[in-house]
C-alpha cells in the first residue's frame, strides 16, 4: 500500500513561493501559508502521511516570504514619509 503525501504540505509549500514574489499580498500569502504548514505537519504526525519535507520547506519560505515583504512594506512606507513629509 502506497502512502499518500499530505496535500496541505505541498499547498504550503506553493504559497511560499507565491509569498515570495506577490508585493504586499505576498504579506497574508505567507501568514495563510505558516497556517497551513503547521496544520500540515501536525496531519503527517497524526496520520504517518509523506510531505514532511514539503511542510518544513512551505514553513521556511512562507516565514522567509513575512520577513521580506515586511521589509519591502517598511522600506516603501520610510520613502514615502521621506519624499512627502
Amino acid at each position: 500500500m502506497k502512502i499518500k503525501t499530505n496535500e496541505k504540505a505541498v499547498i504550503s509549500f506553493i504559497l511560499g513561493i507565491v509569498s515570495l514574489f506577490l508585493i504586499q499580498i505576498g504579506l497574508i500569502v505567507g501568514i495563510i501559508g505558516v497556517v497551513i504548514a503547521r496544520k500540515s505537519l501536525n496531519e503527517i504526525k497524526s496520520r504517518s502521511e509523506n510531505g514532511r519535507s514539503f511542510a518544513v520547506a512551505g514553513l521556511i519560505i512562507n516565514i522567509l516570504g513575512i520577513v521580506i515583504q515586511s521589509s519591502l512594506t517598511i522600506a516603501g512606507l520610510i520613502g514615502y514619509m521621506a519624499v512627502f513629509y
